[in-house]
This record gives C-alpha cells, sequence and structure tokens, in this order.
C-alpha cells in the first residue's frame, strides 16, 4: 500500500490537458526518473488511462479529482448525524467496508471514501474494479437502536437513497434491480454491500458499501464482465467527484433516519416507481435452485414476489441470473 500511496503523489501532478515529463515530476516529488516510471507503470495496473509519449512525457485520459474530507462535509445539503470528524479519506485501502467492520462497534456514525480498493467487493464477493478517480467508493456505519420488522429491507432503501440523491444532481432515467444495483437502462451504475453485526436482543450495527461509477476509462472497462455505465455518459456537464459524494451522503442519512422511524413500507411507492424488474419474466438464483417466474414488485420486508402460474413466491434473497 505504501507503494501505491506514492503512485497518487504522481496521479496528483498529471493532466489531461498536457503532457509532464518525467523529468519534471521527478524534480517535483525530489525522486529518480526511474521512480516516475515505476509510479507511472502502477497506476497503469490499477487502471489508470495514462498516454505515454518519448520525448513529452506523461498525459491521463481524464482530469484526476482527489476527494477531500473537508470539501464532502462543506457540500452536505444537511449534516444531520455526520459530525465533520466522521469523515475520512484515504487513498488506498483493502477495502472500505473491511475497515469499518474492523472498528469496534459505535454509535457515532463513521464514513470512509477511497481512492482505490486492493480487495473492494460486491454482492457475492464478487470483485469491485475500483480504478483511481473513475468513481465514488465508501463505506458508512451506523447504529439501528431498534431495528424495524422490515429490517431486511435496508439495502432497497439505500438505493433509493443514492437515486434521490444522483436526481439533485441533475441525473435522472435511474432504476433500481433488486436487491442491490442502480442501473440505467439496464446498465449498472452503482452497487450495495451491506453488512451487518447484530447484538442477541441489542441494537444492529451495519456497514453500508456503496459504489458509484462516475468516469471509467478504457482499463477499467475491460475487466467488467458486464454492462455499465457512469456518470460522465448521463450528465451534460462536468459533476465534481466531492460534490456527487456530497449529494450521497446527504441523501444517505437522510433515507436512513426515515427508515429507521417509518420502516420500509413508507418507501415501498418509491421502489414500485424505479424498479426495473417490474412485470419482467426472469431466473434467479436462490441457494442451489433456480426460480423462474415473472417479478411483481416487493413486499413489506422487501422481499421480490415473484409470480409462477397463479401462486406468488417470495423471494428474501437470490441472483437474477437472467431476464427471459
Amino acid at each position: 500500500m505504501r507503494q501505491l500511496n506514492r503512485a497518487f503523489d504522481v496521479l496528483e501532478l498529471l493532466s489531461s490537458k498536457e503532457y509532464r515529463s518525467g523529468e519534471s515530476l521527478a524534480a517535483k516529488l525530489g525522486v529518480s526518473r526511474v521512480a516516475i516510471w515505476r509510479q507511472i507503470e502502477h497506476l497503469k495496473k490499477i487502471g489508470v488511462d495514462i498516454i505515454s509519449v518519448s520525448g513529452q512525457g506523461y498525459k491521463i485520459q481524464a482530469d484526476f479529482e482527489m476527494l477531500s474530507a473537508v470539501k464532502i462535509y462543506k457540500n452536505l445539503a444537511s449534516a444531520g448525524g455526520i459530525n465533520k470528524s466522521s469523515i475520512r479519506v484515504s487513498k488506498v485501502v483493502d477495502s472500505t467496508n473491511a475497515v469499518l467492520m474492523r472498528l469496534p462497534p459505535s454509535r457515532e456514525q463513521q464514513v470512509l471514501f477511497s481512492e482505490f480498493q486492493t480487495a473492494g467487493k460486491g454482492r457475492r464477493d464478487d470483485e469491485w474494479i475500483s480504478p483511481p478517480g473513475g468513481g465514488v467508493w465508501f463505506s458508512l456505519s451506523r447504529c439501528f437502536d431498534s431495528p424495524t420488522s422490515s429490517f431486511s429491507a435496508l439495502g432497497l432503501v439505500v438505493g433509493i437513497s443514492v437515486i434521490s440523491g444522483l436526481q439533485k444532481l441533475g441525473i435522472n432515467g435511474l432504476q433500481l434491480k433488486w436487491p442491490n444495483d442502480v442501473v440505467f437502462e439496464g446498465a449498472k451504475l452503482a452497487g450495495i454491500l451491506i453488512e451487518l453485526r447484530s447484538e442477541v436482543s441489542g441494537p444492529c450495527f451495519a456497514v453500508i458499501g456503496i459504489g458509484l461509477n462516475t468516469n471509467l476509462g478504457l482499463s477499467a472497462r475491460r475487466k467488467i464482465d458486464k454492462k455499465v455505465i457512469d456518470i460522465s455518459q448521463l450528465s451534460d456537464k462536468h459533476l465534481s467527484r466531492n460534490l456527487v459524494a456530497s449529494a450521497l451522503l446527504s441523501s444517505l442519512d437522510e433515507h436512513l433516519s426515515a427508515f429507521e422511524n417509518l420502516g420500509f413500507q413508507s418507501f415501498r411507492e418509491s421502489w414500485r416507481r424505479f424498479d426495473f424488474l417490474l412485470d419482467k419474466e426472469l431466473k434467479i438464483l436462490c441457494g442451489s435452485r433456480v426460480e423462474t417466474g415473472r417479478a411483481e414488485g416487493v413486499d413489506d420486508i422487501g422481499a421480490l414476489l415473484l409470480r409462477q402460474g397463479g401462486e406468488v413466491k417470495q423471494i428474501l434473497s437470490g441472483h437474477i441470473i437472467e431476464l427471459v
């Protein structure tokens, strides 16, 4: 990780508008040109698109904007239960979820953003590709003192909050694919991973991870085996990553507070409005068995309702294999 941190020092000096020579970069950082070349190679390996031209130097495809805890907090529409000191930004971690899961349970909310994750993961332990500057990757830990009977729908509420936050930035046409994806015309924009720690007859501590694509380069797209999309493709103006981070965090805090007080019932209509799977025929893997049917929304606890002939089956967890 130390080596990757050094690579970020180089990345912050690169531009998309002009070439920067290895000599000038080395002079600014007080290292050799060979050390600069090594860091450039590290950056390429983790998904940064860099153009190298002999005699001219290096240029990146898209300008890199470092995330800033100060800027994120300043842009929050509503601080709510999030304190300035609770927001952290790291250059490199194994996984933002893993870092927060290793901390002792606390009633104070903690938020961790990272520029790069060496072991980022999605649901079902799928690898999450998180190239530096390509998105907003973060986790939030929150204590729920008295989880509602519909607490299993937490991930669905998080999905609704992501769409709501992005709508305020002018991003429209987004949908939710049960149980944890935000999509645009079927292409994945964001994923959600929730991990829980509970105490018997006590509070529940949740770590909520969100990965949102903002500007994926060609290198990252080649590594992803599914249809994806990013914010740069959905907005006709440049949106600061810090502003996007603030919008997501504000919306998340607002929706989680409402969910804690009201449960999922008050969110069902919103889910139906955004439901990508509604009325579609699909195959879903549930454990070791495959279920086929037509999606008819979700129930009061967030379970998928799957019509099979004259029967409607409740699917509590599963993985969508394909749309029929």
